[in-house]
Formats: C-alpha cells, structure tokens, sequence
C-alpha cells in the first residue's frame, strides 16, 4: 500500500464497517482520548448508518498514527479523502459547525420537492463531503481489487466481504460476546435499548485485536 491506501483501506482490513459508514466518518468521529470511532453520532440526522444506530467503535493503538495521517492539519469535514485531495493536502473546512452551516445553505438553495425524505437528505450530505475531498465507495472498491490482485488474489472480494470476513474474525476467531459483537457490527440491540454503557465492548476488541496481533 502507499500512503492514501494505508490511510483510506487499513480501518476497514480491521474493523467491522460497512463502506458506507466507512466514507460518512468525519474527522471529529475519531475520539483519541477514548480511542474510538463515532458513527451516527455527529450530524446523526443526516449522517446516519445502513440501520440508523449510532455505535461506538474502539480502534487499537496501532491504528492511531494512520488516523493522524488521515486527518493531517485539517479542522473539518470528510476523515477519508480521494486521492487527488490527499495529494494535494487541500484543507476543506475548518469545523464541524462549519461544514453543518454548508450543508444547511445547501438544503435552502435545493429546489422545492428535491429533499423530501431523511434518505434524501443523507444523500445530499454525503455529496457534499464528495465535493469536500471525501473519499467514494467505488474509488475505495477499486483500489481494494487491485491491491488484490497485486496480491495475487482473484476470488472477486469486495470492501462488503471484507467486512464479512472481519465479522468473521471478531466471532469464530476471537469469540466475541454475542450481544458486543452486534452492537460493533451495527447492528439494533433494542433488548438493551442501544445503551453502550451497557456492553463491555472496550474488553470483547482487546480480546480481538490479540487475535489480528500478527495483522496489526
């Protein structure tokens, strides 16, 4: 890998998300006092996950560096960039509040009818963090094959079977606890209401980043 892959595919060889997730973080969802990942959590109403949950998702300490990298100097806005951006080290914007303020001057100069339903909007957020510098699915999907097949590896794997696979490792790998393995692959928990102060979902990752420890 160079350094935009590293930076823009390592997350998603050891973590549990789902593309699109992967190209909603934000730089302000990287939580390095709790050494987490946030997902539906900041701009929730127009950022939200595949089952709209938020979820939080411990990353290990190796990951640290590489998110560093990702974010670089910037304030705001999309944490994986596309290439041509990365390159270029543009900055985008400055803040959370900021990016929010775009997004807001975006809905009212949308023509009347255009946005209508949360799916809608989420869509229009998510170009604009396209036109931020974000990151795409398919630009992501693309690099991961041919990374692949630099490997040698032609089984037709996609970023979507890689998360089946380290939903995999997590389960019959490191034997994570049911009920934290479904809150990290976000997926509802109504039976304890979503509550992460419920789970020890901190403990259940040790135990599966002692599994990758050779990956890591």
């Amino acid at each position: 890998m160079d350094c935009w892959q590293l930076c823009t595919l390592a997350p998603s060889l050891i973590l549990p998300m789902r593309p699109d997730e992967a190209v909603g973080l934000l730089i302000q969802d990287v939580d390095f006092d709790h050494q987490e990942l946030l997902f539906g959590v900041n701009l929730g109403d127009v950022n939200f996950t595949k089952k709209k949950v938020s979820f939080r998702l411990p990353f290990p300490d190796e990951l640290r560096p590489i998110l560093i990298t990702a974010i670089g100097d910037r304030g705001g806005g999309p944490l994986l960039r596309s290439r041509r951006v990365f390159d270029t080290d543009a900055q985008g914007v400055a803040s959370l509040e900021e990016l929010k303020t775009l997004f807001d001057e975006r809905l009212l100069a949308a023509k009347s009818g255009v946005v209508q339903t949360d799916h809608a909007r989420k869509l229009h957020f998510r170009r604009l963090l396209r036109e931020l510098g974000g990151a795409s699915e398919d630009a992501m999907n693309w690099e991961f094959k041919s990374l692949l097949a630099a490997a040698g590896i032609s089984n037709g794997a996609t970023l979507y079977t890689l998360r089946s696979s380290v939903t995999t490792s997590m389960s019959t790998g490191a034997k994570l606890a049911h009920l934290e393995l479904t809150y990290l692959t976000s997926h509802s928990t109504k039976d304890i209401l979503n509550r992460y102060t419920s789970l020890d979902v901190h403990g259940e990752m040790r135990r599966y980043f002692d599994h990758i420890r050779p990956l890591l």
